[in-house]
């Protein structure tokens, strides 16, 4: 955290990412323990979205995370999320 605000800085590519609420919350719990549904659903309680939203978005910053070298998937079995 930098003065409040959750940044991740990703040194291979020498960049710094700032994330607003949605994104840092996903980021706190994307270690690879929770399926990206279960991700969603932890969301419920703290944000005011219906369950569609908050599939969208974690999959938006999952996508985004991956692109911008912040997140790095392994597969280890398909599964529907």
């Amino acid at each position: 955290m930098i003065d409040g605000q959750t940044a991740i800085i990703v040194a291979e590519r020498r960049q710094l990412h700032s994330l607003n609420t949605t994104a840092a919350f996903i980021w706190e719990r994307a270690d690879g323990s929770r399926t990206l549904a279960q991700l969603a659903e932890e969301m419920l309680p703290h944000f005011e979205v219906e369950l569609a939203t908050a599939q969208d978005e974690v999959l938006s910053f999952v996508l985004a995370a991956i692109q911008n070298g912040m997140l790095v998937v392994e597969m280890t079995g398909a599964r529907a999320i």
